[in-house]
Parts: structure tokens; C-alpha cells; sequence
């Protein structure tokens, strides 16, 4: 694994907040969040957000 890549298994859904979302072509999604930090664990959730909701997200800022 390249240095700084991290690799997640869909285990455990966190809620993070993030300074804001940016273009990134360094991964696979195409963004990247500016200084995330995780706020709670989720267990009242079954799955994590799809890109669709990072890219209107990304859009309303």
C-alpha cells in the first residue's frame, strides 16, 4: 500500500466533519475532505453515504 493510502472495510459507519470538500485526483473518488476528524459512531445506520451525496455536497458549498 502507497504511503498515506488507507484501506477501510464496511464495518463501522462514522459520522466526520470536515472544513470543507475538495477536488482531488489522488483518489478513486475524484475528492478529498480538508481536515476530517470523526464526530460519533453511527450504529443507528446500515450504510455509509453514496458519492452522489459527496458530489452535492461538494456542489453547495
Amino acid at each position: 500500500m502507497p504511503d498515506g493510502e488507507v484501506k477501510v472495510r464496511p464495518e463501522v459507519i462514522i459520522e466526520a466533519e470536515y472544513e470543507e470538500i475538495q477536488k482531488s485526483p489522488n483518489y478513486d473518488s475524484g475528492y478529498a475532505l480538508r481536515f476530517p476528524r470523526m464526530k460519533q459512531f453511527r450504529e443507528d445506520k446500515d450504510e455509509a453515504d453514496s458519492l452522489g451525496k459527496v458530489e452535492n455536497l461538494y456542489d453547495s458549498q
